[in-house]
């Protein structure tokens, strides 16, 4: 009785070593995939997210809470105001005053104290942002400190190096909202140049009782 009970403890720990085994192959035999829009983003280990020149053409944002909701993990909360003050969390960390993300211009910190003091309601006008980089967790580490929650980058437009190029834009929706913005951009014989000039008004969305 012993020795057949042996025998059985045997055949399920041999079947049970080898159905691991067999596991173990499979998963190694998988393919490893990489997403990636381009090799360099693949090649850095700090990526994140990005709005690009196309993206920001085509809807033409003035409040960056809108532009940011069209990438994932991105928390808003709005108030009064179109995009003036903007309350904005990555990854669920708390929206308010932006004070768990950091702000860059350029890659150059733009807060008026990023890691002491971050909390500001403060964002650059859209109208001269071309592209947006949102860092999310791990891949804002290099950023700083108090980049746990992630940082958000905006990307002046770049300079026209092949001749003269001028542009114009004028657009006017609901709210009485208008927006005109006039450009300039080349190259002179001792550099480049790159000259903006923009108007965004409105009424706004929202009725204050007693006309404030």
């Amino acid at each position: 009785m012993r020795i057949e009970n042996c025998r059985a403890k045997f055949l399920i720990c041999f079947l049970m070593s080898l159905s691991f085994q067999v596991k173990a192959q499979e998963t190694i035999e998988k393919p490893i995939v990489i997403f990636g829009d381009s090799t360099d983003q693949v090649d850095r280990g700090f990526t994140g997210q990005t709005i690009n020149e196309k993206k920001m053409k085509l809807y033409q944002h003035t409040d960056v809470q809108r532009a940011l909701k069209q990438t994932s993990g991105v928390y808003v909360r709005e108030e009064d105001g179109l995009g003036l003050r903007p309350n904005i969390g990555l990854r669920g960390t708390n929206p308010d005053r932006s004070k768990k993300i950091v702000f860059l211009e350029d890659d150059v910190l733009i807060g008026p104290a990023p890691y002491s003091a971050p909390a500001a309601y403060f964002t650059p006008n859209m109208n001269h942002v071309e592209r947006l980089d949102i860092y999310k967790g791990f891949s804002s580490s290099h950023i700083g400190p108090n980049s746990v929650g992630g940082a958000i980058n905006y990307i002046t437009p770049h300079i026209h190096n092949d001749g003269t190029l001028n542009y114009s834009q004028f657009s006017y929706g609901s709210f009485n909202t208008m927006n005109a913005k006039l450009g300039s951009s080349g190259t002179l014989p001792f550099g480049s140049y790159l000259v903006e000039g923009s108007h965004l008004s409105t009424d706004g969305f929202k009725t204050v009782d007693g006309g404030s």
